[in-house]
C-alpha cells in the first residue's frame, strides 16, 4: 500500500534528511521517466541503492531507510552482530543492516532473478564485505519449489510461494536449521523476515534449541490471521513482543 503520509511534510523532510538526490521520489511518484528504468539514490550516509523507476522499489527505499520499518527501539543491530535477511530484494534492509554492523555479517537470502542481479549490485557498489548473498528462497524444507510472480508486476517484492499469479518461476529452497550449519553460527542477533508469508513455515518449524540462538526477530506480516500461534510460540520460547509504530510489522527481542 501507500505511505499512509506520502503527501505530508513530516514525508517530505524525512526523505530530505535520508537522500541527497531527494526529488528522485517525487520525479517518480508524478510519473516521470519510463517504467523499469534504473536510477541511482544517494544517501546522506554515503551509500548508494540502484531502483526501478515506476516500482515499489522507491517505496521500500522510503520504508527503510527514512522511517526505520525494521529498527525502531528496543531492536538494535549491534556493531559485531550477525543478521540474516530473508527476502533480500534489491538490498536496501542489507544495506541498512551493512552500515550497522561493519565488523560483523550479513547474510542474504532473495530468490527472485531480477531482484537478485539488483542486490548484487547494490552491495557490490557499496563495497560491503562483510554481506553474503544466496540465490535462495528460506522454507520449512529444502529443495526446489514453485515462486509466483506477483499479478502486478511493478510491486517487485510480492513474490510468493503461496499467491498465484499468472505467471512462476522455480526457486531453490534453503531452511533456518541448513544456514545456521553451514555457515557455522553460534547465534543469531537479528532475523529479518519479509519473505511473502514463508515467515509461518520458517518459524513453526525451527526447532526450539535454535530459537533459543536467536536474539532478535523483526518480520512484515502478510497472512495476519495466521500469526497467533506463531508469536505464541516465539512468546513461549523467552522472546517479548517490542511494541512497533507501524500495524504491520512485528519485533520480538529476548530482554
Amino acid at each position: 500500500g501507500q505511505d499512509p503520509d506520502d503527501d505530508s511534510l513530516v514525508r517530505l523532510f524525512r526523505n530530505i534528511k535520508t537522500f541527497r538526490n531527494w526529488y528522485q521520489h517525487y520525479w517518480d511518484r508524478y510519473g516521470f521517466g519510463e517504467t523499469g528504468k534504473e536510477v541511482e539514490l544517494s544517501l546522506r550516509n554515503g551509500q548508494s541503492i540502484h531502483l526501478r523507476r515506476k516500482t515499489s522499489d522507491f517505496r521500500t527505499a522510503r520504508s527503510i531507510f527514512s522511517d526505520h520499518s525494521y529498527l525502531h527501539p528496543p531492536i538494535e543491530i549491534p556493531e559485531t552482530g550477525t543478521v540474516i535477511d530473508v527476502g533480500g530484494h534489491i538490498g536496501c534492509f542489507t544495506l541498512f543492516a551493512g552500515g550497522k554492523a561493519g565488523k560483523g555479517r550479513v547474510l542474504t537470502f532473495e530468490p527472485e532473478p531480477a531482484n537478485f542481479q539488483l542486490l548484487q549490485k547494490n552491495v557490490q557498489i557499496n563495497q560491503l564485505d562483510q554481506v553474503e548473498l544466496f540465490p535462495l528462497a528460506v522454507t520449512a524444507e529444502a529443495g526446489e519449489r514453485e515462486m509466483f510472480y506477483p499479478k502486478k508486476r511493478t510491486s517487485t517484492g510480492g513474490s510468493s510461494l503461496f499467491r498465484e499469479g499468472p505467471e512462476s518461476f522455480r526457486v531453490d529452497c534453503t531452511t533456518l536449521p541448513d544456514i545456521f550449519e553451514k555457515q557455522k553460527l553460534e547465534k543469531i542477533d537479528l532475523l529479518k523476515l519479509d519473505c511473502e508469508g514463508a515467515e509461518v513455515e520458517i518459524l513453526q518449524t525451527v526447532s526450539d534449541e535454535l530459537l533459543h540462538r536467536i536474539r532478535q526477530i523483526v518480520m512484515e506480516i502478510h497472512v495476519p490471521d495466521r500469526m497467533e500461534p506463531v508469536f505464541g510460540r516465539l512468546l513461549q520460547s523467552g522472546f517479548e513482543r517490542a511494541d512497533y509504530p507501524k500495524k504491520n510489522y512485528a519485533a520480538f527481542f529476548r530482554p
